[in-house]
C-alpha cells in the first residue's frame, strides 16, 4: 500500500466522519481485519507538540478505516491548519501509512 493524499475539511463544531477505503496496488480492497489504526495532527510535521490524536476516533473494519470526530472535539479546537496521517499497524506490529495531508478547519461561528 502507498500512503494516499486526502486533505480533511472539518466544520468546527460539527461531527466529521470519513470513510477511508484500504486498497492494494492494484486498487483491490485490501482485508485488515485484526489490524489497528493510529493518527496524529500535528502542526508543523516536525513539532513535539500534537494537537489532536485520532486513535480513539479509528475503526478498522473489513476493508475500510472509518474516522469519527465528534462535534464536542472539534468544537475545543484553536488551530485552522495542521499535517495529518493515518496509519495500519498489522497483527504483528508494522505499521503501513494509509493516507495523509492536511487538516483544514472552518472556524465556528455560532456557538
Amino acid at each position: 500500500m502507498t500512503a494516499r493524499q486526502y486533505d480533511l475539511r472539518i466544520d468546527q463544531g460539527a461531527d466529521y466522519h470519513l470513510s477511508i477505503p484500504v486498497v492494494n496496488a492494484a486498487g483491490n480492497p485490501y482485508t485488515v481485519t485484526g489490524w489497528t489504526a493510529r493518527g496524529q495532527l500535528r502542526r508543523p510535521v516536525a513539532s513535539d507538540d500534537v494537537l489532536f490524536t485520532l486513535d480513539d476516533h479509528l475503526t478498522v473494519e473489513d476493508t475500510t478505516v472509518e474516522l469519527d470526530i465528534p462535534a464536542e472535539s472539534s468544537a475545543e479546537w484553536s488551530w485552522r491548519q495542521a499535517r495529518y496521517d493515518i496509519e495500519l499497524v498489522d497483527p504483528d506490529g508494522r505499521p503501513t501509512r494509509l493516507i495523509e495531508g492536511f487538516a483544514f478547519v472552518s472556524p465556528e461561528v455560532t456557538r
